[in-house]
């Protein structure tokens, strides 16, 4: 469980203050240290992500409030990445493994790490050879 001196960053007092409580008991840290939310969790794009909602009953995603508190504010278009000494961890909320960056870093993250699927887009002639291999005009399915 984090200490009292790891929850001590500037920030909405407020909010600090939910949010340390919830830490505090939603949380457990992991071997790599990472802070592990046990609460509410929302999913999106297959993956999950701590959320609470702050004082003014508003949703967060816990990793972003975790940096918002401790680090400031976020600029526009920024979004937070985790940099888990193990690997992205989506549901760590600890300060020292997050830093900002914009969605493209992020996405390139993912990708080195295995976890986004290296596709694209067939060109015409690559879509016209599925076709032609699997596809009997007229014949219905099944």
């Amino acid at each position: 469980m984090p200490t009292a001196n790891d929850l001590n960053p500037p920030g909405d007092t407020k909010t600090l203050h939910l949010f340390r409580e919830k830490l505090r008991r939603q949380t457990i840290v992991s071997t790599d240290d990472c802070w592990v939310w046990q609460g509410s969790k929302s999913r999106s794009y297959g993956t999950a992500h701590g959320q609470m909602r702050d004082w003014s009953g508003q949703r967060q995603k816990t990793h972003r409030l975790a940096f918002v508190l401790w680090h400031g504010p976020l600029v526009d278009g920024a979004v937070v990445r985790h940099q888990c000494p193990t690997g992205s961890n989506s549901l760590c909320c600890n300060p020292s493994h997050l830093t900002s960056g914009t969605q493209g870093q992020n996405n390139l993250d993912t990708r080195m790490e295995g976890r986004m699927p290296q596709g694209g887009y067939l060109s015409a002639d690559a879509a016209g050879e599925v076709l032609q291999e699997h596809y009997v005009y007229g014949a219905l399915p099944g």
